[in-house]
């Protein structure tokens, strides 16, 4: 990790955004299940009093690597999914507690919805990670509370969430996790899956550094040149690297796959990477008839051009959404960018 942080950082890449607890499967304590007369059948997830010291150690040891490589990090404490319903088959029996052990992705949604589980959460697992990012404040760039929250609130989500949660839990949860982080004098974030969230359904939301993810959605995305100057965001959190022309060209390698293990990453990526595939439409009408004018069509300049782009729109951070990679090297803990993409951001940096 701290070899594939130095190269980034060597390209001019300074800043890093990584899950802590993603979907919560290795965020272990006790669930509830039962029946209750006001409720229907329930499924509530107790965490611990205390988070486990391992979580502790490993934060610290990744903040440490961290510094050795020069990098800041966004932590970013959960993902939508850890609010999802439960992916497991838990035995249920009224008022039975049972503990989790690794093995229960998703159903932590109690901690939003119930103020006192949401407190213990915040006291006892929270808070102590907090503590130990403070004490690193030299490379915490921001502490992020949960990607894409939206997707736990929207009303259609397809396959991506189940029951959503009611906003007013969610608004709660968030709000409660942001002023803890401000409480330890650390810079707040959210990962927005869209602009118009950080205006919209979470603007009573307040963060020092309000951020939105960007995949050129023709009908839900936009930059902060849709907005007036006033009411800009500070981070980009994700955007694509990739080009339609390098998508056919791994979806065209996933049909013609016959190795079965091959074929389930490269269908994987497929899937992943089908809404990253888009055009900027702000880039689309740059001089087209111009000769070897660099465009986000093009492999080697994507990043580059991207990133000069949203420079000039008053974000002050943009983080790279890495590329898909070899099936024969994806047990490899190695970098998921190319040196040609690495290159296309060494000229943005001028490195």
């Amino acid at each position: 990790m701290e070899n594939n942080f130095k190269t980034l950082r060597d390209a001019g890449i300074t800043v890093i955004r990584m899950w802590l607890m993603g979907n919560g499967a290795n965020y272990d304590g006790t669930v509830e299940v039962g029946f209750a007369n006001d409720r229907g059948n329930f499924w509530d997830f107790h965490p611990p009093a205390s988070v486990d010291k391992s979580f502790l150690e490993d934060f610290a040891l990744l903040l440490n690597i961290c510094r050795q490589a020069n990098v800041q990090i966004i932590p970013v404490l959960i993902d939508f999914a850890f609010f999802d319903e439960p992916k497991g088959d838990l035995p249920l029996g009224a008022g039975r507690f049972v503990p989790t052990h690794g093995d229960w992705p998703g159903g932590r949604r109690s901690i939003a919805e119930n103020p006192s589980i949401r407190r213990e959460f915040i006291i006892g697992t929270l808070e102590p990670i907090l503590k130990i990012a403070a004490a690193n404040k030299d490379v915490i760039y921001a502490f992020e509370v949960i990607n894409e929250p939206g997707w736990c609130i929207y009303r259609f989500t397809g396959s991506l969430f189940g029951k959503s949660l009611k906003p007013n839990d969610m608004m709660a949860f968030l709000s409660e996790c942001v002023a803890s982080i401000k409480a330890y004098g650390l810079k707040s974030t959210i990962g927005h899956r869209y602009l118009s969230d950080i205006y919209g359904e979470f603007s009573s939301v307040k963060v020092d550094l309000p951020q939105h993810h960007y995949y050129a959605s023709k009908l839900f995305d936009s930059l902060n040149g849709k907005y007036p100057s006033t009411r800009i965001a500070k981070i980009i959190g994700e955007f694509g690297s990739i080009t339609a022309s390098e998508f056919d060209a791994l979806k065209d390698r996933a049909s013609r796959e016959r190795d079965p293990t091959r074929k389930k990453i490269l269908d994987r990526q497929v899937s992943d990477f089908d809404l990253q595939k888009n055009q900027w439409p702000d880039l689309s009408n740059i001089a087209p008839l111009v000769v070897n004018l660099p465009r986000d069509t093009d492999p080697s300049t994507i990043l580059e051009l991207r990133l000069q782009h949203l420079d000039s729109l008053g974000y002050q951070l943009a983080i790279i959404w890495p590329s898909p990679v070899d099936p024969d090297r994806e047990t490899i803990d190695d970098l998921k960018l190319d040196s040609q993409k690495l290159q296309s951001v060494r000229r943005f940096t001028g490195r």
